[in-house]
């Protein structure tokens, strides 16, 4: 897996910013949550409304870029060693989430979190990316009746919790079953129909859009490090605090 630290032209800016805005609005989010972890925030802050409001919004909006994303690569050709390339990180990250949280957090470790949610998504796509817009409309409207309909929890085993919420599944401190919030990404891959003539930079853009591009380039690498190096503040910050 190659890193790359440097602006790439020749993508579609818009989605790069939209992507980049989601990006720092997770730092955000996760800082906050780091404040009430650490104690300096009010207990369960982050788990009132407002705030759960807020994050839910931001994991929405990276899965609706990944659907979009996702049919605006491989709708006209399907590149098998691309998608690899693409998933593969994803996955192994994902897996590092999980072991790292499963240390941190215990019962409350990430099972199927974002990243899990993205990569599994990815793979179903690959069914679902020749359907038409109305097709896929259809189907993210039928996911979320489905979740209003069947109310979960539902009498399921642990098994099925990635696919929605069960009595059986333990807490997460990330937890995005495909029911409902593959429903994202579908109404993404719905909305890849309007973007079809979308243009390309190919020039560099101003610095305050190649900031937020370069953010939503790399969406994956500060995913992967901004919290640890959060944690990293913290726990130096709570070494030297007399």
């Amino acid at each position: 897996m190659v890193i790359s630290l440097a602006y790439r032209p020749n993508r579609i800016a818009w989605i790069d910013n939209a992507r980049g805005l989601a990006i720092v609005a997770m730092v955000i989010f996760h800082f906050s949550f780091d404040l009430m972890y650490f104690g300096y925030a009010p207990a369960g802050l982050v788990y009132q409304l407002e705030w759960r409001v807020f994050e839910s919004s931001i994991a929405g909006s990276f899965l609706f870029l990944s659907g979009l994303s996702f049919v605006l690569t491989h709708r006209s050709a399907f590149n098998r060693r691309k998608f690899v390339r693409q998933i593969a990180p994803i996955v192994l990250c994902a897996a590092l989430i999980s072991a790292v949280t499963a240390v941190l957090f215990g019962q409350s470790m990430i099972r199927f979190g974002i990243l899990h949610s993205i990569a599994t998504l990815m793979i179903l796509g690959l069914a679902l990316r020749h359907l038409s817009a109305l097709a896929l409309l259809a189907l993210a409207g039928g996911i979320i009746a489905g979740y209003v309909w069947l109310a979960p929890p539902v009498s399921l085993p642990a098994l099925w919790g990635g696919v929605i919420y069960t009595h059986n599944t333990a807490f997460a401190v990330d937890y995005r079953p495909l029911i409902p919030w593959g429903a994202a990404f579908v109404l993404g891959m719905a909305a890849a129909s309007l973007v079809r003539s979308a243009p390309v930079t190919s020039h560099t853009p101003p610095r305050s859009q190649r900031i937020l591009g370069w953010a939503g380039q790399n969406s994956l690498l500060i995913y992967m490090l901004h919290q640890p190096l959060l944690f990293a503040g913290f726990f130096l910050l709570g070494a030297i605090k007399p």
